[in-house]
């Protein structure tokens, strides 16, 4: 495992690329004096990882929020040179539980060329000493964190020190790679403080099985920063040359920014990567969790920056400043849903809890919206769904509609308890269909659709049969296609006992 760059001298490289994707030469030339700079300079004798961000990939869907494979060409070529000499490297990707990783893989081509018939396997063609795996099915070992400080009961209470892991299952490849490099796509991400980089990346793709459920709804935060003791990266090169921005992760209009950010740390990209977008540090909660444990730089005063440097940064802050930033919890959004188009009314009554956890069900909830949202033809049609009470949270009121979604597994449990009669009762799935009688002596028809929180895929399904298929959203379309195993269904057990044992301590 690599060493944890903690005390700095921190260094981010701002590299401009107003040509993005398409000239190879000057992108190159970027990456190269990136990891020059942050004095990366020396042979390279063990073994090598990238790990490239796969969220996504599909030409029709999701054609921006992937980093492109361009990026890793460029420093695979970079890497087989001086003072490099390493062909033999492997690039380790994960896509969300969505996508099967292999098609991901296949479909990230960027509408470049080079990739358009094989995606990322192209670099295999252009690197015959490049290995492309999925990380689920590579080797695995399981990682041993420290076994004080774990968090117990109210995380907000916790403080940032108690860990969520104890224990994680995790790629073998981080175990003994002499250089590690993270290529993560800077983008917004409402499920984790607007914001998602270099942290994000590792803290969540890198999970494996149903690890990448469990604690996402309190814990999300905490677990993203644990997983650097298992894989802190040498070297992170950003990919913000088109960004997507604002709304779903997959679905949000993508803009052009033309920059590569090159970084010795994850917190020092993630905190300029931040700046340039315009989102409040203090806010984004892994990256506060990740300061305060003493992983990177507390500001931007403590970095030192190279390329374009602070001019540069200033220049990309004033143009993210011009892109509408969408509402980022459900009562804002309902707000901007309704007043955007006075004779619009958003169709459901939402009972939250008098809350909003971003990882959670309230966050998945949100993301789910913004599939439709995010596309505004298809915005006319969102208020005209039939209407419904969705309950996301234990909570006292009950609804008023006869039609009753509830989503996760804590407001499942507490809406149990008012139900007086049940007359009908079907299981389709993972989501349970009721017609119940409740304590107020009303009727309703409920849909049950359990997780901490709720997979997507599973709120399309649930939505769409709960409405008689009246809803549709196009992730559907995209779920049913890919037809990607749950990773909840998969022999975790078994993997946990076949699979060497390490500690990071």
């Amino acid at each position: 495992m690599t060493a944890p760059r903690m005390e700095g001298p921190f260094r981010v490289f701002v590299g401009l690329a107003p040509q993005g994707y398409l000239q190879s030469e000057s992108l190159g030339a970027v990456i190269r004096e990136g990891i020059r700079f942050c004095q990366l300079n020396h042979k390279l004798t063990g073994k090598v990882v990238i790990r490239p961000d796969l969220s996504g990939a599909d030409e029709s869907f999701s054609p921006y929020c992937y980093t492109n494979p361009q990026i890793v060409r460029e420093t695979l070529q970079i890497l087989a040179g001086p003072p490099f000499f390493r062909e033999d490297v492997f690039v380790a990707a994960q896509a969300p539980g969505i996508f099967r990783t292999t098609h991901a893989l296949l479909q990230a081509h960027g509408s470049l060329h080079t990739f358009k018939s094989r995606g990322y396997y192209g670099l295999t063609t252009l690197f015959p000493h490049a290995k492309i795996e999925s990380i689920e099915d590579g080797p695995l070992r399981r990682y041993l964190l420290g076994k004080d400080g774990m968090v117990s009961g109210d995380a907000t209470a916790a403080g940032p020190r108690p860990r969520f892991w104890s224990e994680i299952l995790g790629s073998g490849h981080f175990f003994d790679a002499d250089c590690l490099i993270y290529a993560p796509k800077i983008r917004s991400s409402l499920m984790t403080g607007g914001f998602s980089g270099a942290l994000k990346l590792g803290g969540m793709g890198n999970l494996v099985f149903d690890q990448a459920t469990r604690g996402q709804d309190l814990h999300n935060d905490r677990r993203i920063v644990d997983m650097l003791e298992v894989a802190c990266p040498d070297i992170v090169i950003g990919d913000g040359i088109i960004i997507p921005f604002g709304g779903h992760e997959l679905t949000a209009p993508a803009h052009e920014l033309g920059v590569v950010l090159v970084a010795n740390n994850p917190v020092a990209h993630d905190l300029v990567a931040a700046h340039i977008l315009g989102v409040d540090p203090a806010g984004i909660g892994h990256l506060k969790i990740a300061q305060e444990r003493g992983w990177g730089p507390t500001d931007l005063s403590k970095i030192t920056l190279g390329g374009a440097g602070a001019e540069g940064l200033g220049m990309l802050r004033a143009k993210t400043a011009l892109w509408t930033k969408p509402p980022q919890t459900l009562t804002s959004f309902i707000k901007n849903f309704e007043e955007s188009d006075p004779v619009r009314r958003f169709p459901f009554e939402v009972l939250d809890g008098g809350g909003f956890e971003p990882s959670g069900v309230h966050g998945a909830f949100l993301s789910w919206l913004y599939l439709n949202y995010d596309v505004p033809s298809r915005r006319a049609a969102m208020a005209r769904w039939p209407k419904a009470t969705v309950v996301l949270a234990p909570t006292n009121q009950l609804p008023r509609n006869r039609r009753v979604y509830v989503l996760g597994d804590r407001a499942m449990a507490e809406f149990r308890k008012n139900i007086v009669e049940t007359r009908f009762s079907f299981q389709w799935g993972s989501r349970q269909f009721l017609s119940v009688r409740l304590r107020n002596g009303r009727r309703h028809s409920v849909v049950f659709q359990p997780g901490s929180p709720p997979l997507e895929r599973d709120l399309c399904l649930t939505f769409l049969m709960g409405s008689k298929l009246r809803i549709r959203t196009g992730m559907l379309r995209l779920a049913l296609h890919q037809g990607a195993p749950r990773r909840q269904e998969r022999n975790t057990a078994a993997a946990y006992a076949a699979a060497p044992l390490a500690s990071t301590l």
